[in-house]
């Protein structure tokens, strides 16, 4: 999956008007914002520009300040980018396994998700919908995006992935992957972003 197919966006676009503006801004990649004085510094793999914000500058500096905010590119006119945002209410780095098993794939595989009930199959289905690996703006990693609940006690979670929502529970001391469904219309503000290193795993058996 890739952040800007994260159907948890902001419905609004962020503009920041440059100057020098280079050729080689893309459209659906992550693009980071820091505070430079009154204006902002973008930054995008190696292409750097010096914007200001069009409305809405409360919002976007306070954005930038707590620096939980995720950008993506979605449009560019001339020397002005339109940047979708998502919220965190936290960032942390966690090597998390969640348990998958014979149950999920058959699920997956009767919804024809999947070819054949086959949890090695179910696991890179996985990948593909939950994980957010990518190019960042500034390092290479592995985002996996889980709703937080109020209750403490309440040893669940829930996953976010590209249209997807899977139910996580501790079962028997092991985190586990107990069903897999469509994410509709899901209104989530409390969202913690959890990034695992680029060689390790999420899923296990």
């Amino acid at each position: 999956m890739k952040l800007c197919d994260f159907p948890l966006l902001s419905g609004e676009l962020a503009q920041f008007t440059c100057d020098d503006l280079g050729a080689d801004w893309q459209i659906g990649e992550a693009v980071s914002v820091q505070a430079h004085g009154n204006d902002y510094l973008l930054r995008q793999g190696n292409s750097v520009c010096v914007g200001k914000v069009e409305g809405r500058q409360d919002r976007t500096a306070l954005q930038v300040q707590r620096g939980l905010t995720l950008w993506v590119l979605r449009q560019r006119q001339g020397e002005v980018l339109h940047l979708q945002s998502l919220d965190l209410v936290e960032q942390i780095q966690l090597d998390m396994a969640i348990s998958v098993d014979e149950a999920i794939a058959e699920q997956l595989a009767s919804r024809g998700e999947i070819s054949a009930p086959d949890v090695p199959t179910a696991v890179g289905w996985l990948n593909e919908q939950f994980i957010s690996a990518e190019k960042a703006p500034t390092a290479e990693m592995d985002r996996v995006f889980l709703g937080r609940f109020d209750n403490a006690s309440d040893e669940s979670f829930v996953l976010f992935g590209a249209g997807w929502r899977g139910n996580v529970k501790r079962d028997a001391g092991v985190l586990k992957l107990m069903s897999v469904t469509r994410l509709k219309g899901a209104t989530v503000r409390k969202l913690l972003l959890t990034r695992t290193g680029a060689t390790s795993s999420c899923w296990t058996r």
